[in-house]
């Protein structure tokens, strides 16, 4: 690392303490620099506003002073120039709030879609009856993710208030029938959970309402604590109606023991009938779990991966942290590679986490230039080398790795979008 790269006064860029590379191509092996840039985007997420019907107890943007900014028309026009220029695979409309409450969503979904774009979203589902207008648009997207944490009417209303199922449910068919009314494809419907010690031993019973809904996959998200996520905000606790929720590391055991009983019978449940998509961190709790609690007759836990080893670290001046076998930690991380964010403000993170240590703006600089910026280039350098942004490095969201798996993931992965790299 070189010196620290510090953004002009004004530009509206967070300053973030990590060195940029300099002379990239001397200063990393060729290898390496032949993964920093990246020519086509696999997934763009623009957060249209930060408004949002729910209070739900563990968001970590849900701050009431946060909520009523919506992206504004000259930054959906970049956004259109971008996605109309720039190779995009999906773009994901909405971001870390409620797509149903920014007003005209479905306009700009149908210009999107009139261009020719893929459309994801999370939504959930829940901000009163679509209109006719607003099921037409969904009907036409490729893929909805359906936030619902829990299949348990009361633990809902104490954890994401204001959310119903029952809202939930007829909007889901509303979608499905209006693909059937028109002939189009139905979304790919995938039922989205944040996995919590409250919702974890309940998890049997979200497969059963999923399978039952006719979503196409379960997905379950690790529960990032509020404190894990630098920034990180929420003003709902205090909602004497609302239960707190926490990662699921913190049951104790027999708590524990029956969560994991009711985790197999959701496999069980899903087997055959509805895949899974299981956040590699939240596996990671799970295993630990099981390795902890589980008794040889309730699962599986022998040769259970749970990470790299904690012991045996050596961490050195660069910023690098070795194994005892010379390997060099880092994070399991695509991100930088795959994924782009464009908030409310046109303020880009490096990721859909953190929501400081910006990139660019996109009123200062086009998009397709932030992309593969010098900014953005860095934590791509610092994930490869082991030598981290401290955001990369604190982050909880995903689980460690050693440096030269990532790279040969992020190799596989420019190589699986057409473009070529050096072997």
């Amino acid at each position: 690392m070189s010196d620290v790269a510090a953004p002009s006064p004004g530009n509206g860029i967070q300053d973030f303490s990590v060195a940029l590379y300099r002379d990239r191509d001397e200063a990393l092996d060729p290898e390496v620099a032949s993964l920093l840039r990246v020519d086509r985007l696999a997934q763009l997420t623009v957060e249209m506003t930060t408004s949002c019907n729910l209070a739900c107890v563990y968001c970590h943007f849900a701050p009431l002073d946060r909520r009523g900014k919506d992206l504004s028309g000259d930054l959906v026009e970049k956004v259109i120039d971008f996605v109309t220029s720039f190779p995009v695979d999906i773009i994901s409309i909405g971001g870390d709030s409620e797509l149903t409450m920014y007003k005209g969503w479905e306009e700009v979904a149908q210009r999107l879609l009139d261009a020719g774009c893929n459309l994801r979203t999370i939504s959930n589902f829940t901000n009163g009856i679509f209109s006719p207008s607003q099921v037409d648009a969904f009907s036409r997207f490729t893929e909805i993710l359906v936030s619902l944490d829990t299949a348990d009417p009361e633990l809902l209303k104490k954890t994401r208030y204001r959310a119903d199922l029952r809202t939930m449910t007829l909007n889901v068919q509303q979608i499905r029938a209006r693909c059937i009314e028109t002939g189009r494809p139905q979304p790919r419907l995938v039922c989205n959970a944040v996995v919590s010690d409250k919702t974890f031993g309940k998890l049997d019973k979200l497969a059963a309402f999923a399978i039952a809904n006719g979503f196409d996959c379960l997905s379950l998200q690790r529960l990032v604590a509020l404190d894990e996520v630098p920034g990180g905000k929420n003003d709902f606790f205090d909602n004497p109606n609302a239960i707190q929720l926490f990662p699921i590391a913190t049951l104790q055991e027999q708590d524990a023991f029956e969560a994991l009983n009711a985790y197999q019978r959701m496999l069980e449940l899903c087997q055959n009938r509805i895949p899974l998509a299981i956040n590699p961190a939240l596996t990671e709790d799970v295993m630990r779990l099981l390795n902890q609690f589980a008794n040889d007759n309730s699962a599986e836990t022998d040769g259970a991966d749970v990470g790299l080893p904690l012991d045996g670290r050596t961490t050195h001046d660069d910023g690098r942290t070795t194994l005892i076998d010379g390997r060099t930690v880092t994070k399991a991380c695509l991100m930088p590679w795959n994924y782009m964010h464009v908030m409310w403000d046109g303020n880009v993170p490096p990721c859909c986490i953190v929501k400081e240590g910006y990139v660019g703006n996109a009123d200062e600089r086009p998009l397709a230039e932030i992309f593969n910026s010098e900014e953005m280039q860095s934590y791509r350098a610092g994930l490869l080398t082991g030598q981290m942004n401290p955001l990369c490095a604190e982050c909880t969201y995903v689980p460690e790795t050693d440096t030269a798996s990532l790279q040969k993931s992020v190799r596989n992965f420019l190589l699986s979008i057409g473009q070529s790299v050096v072997v």
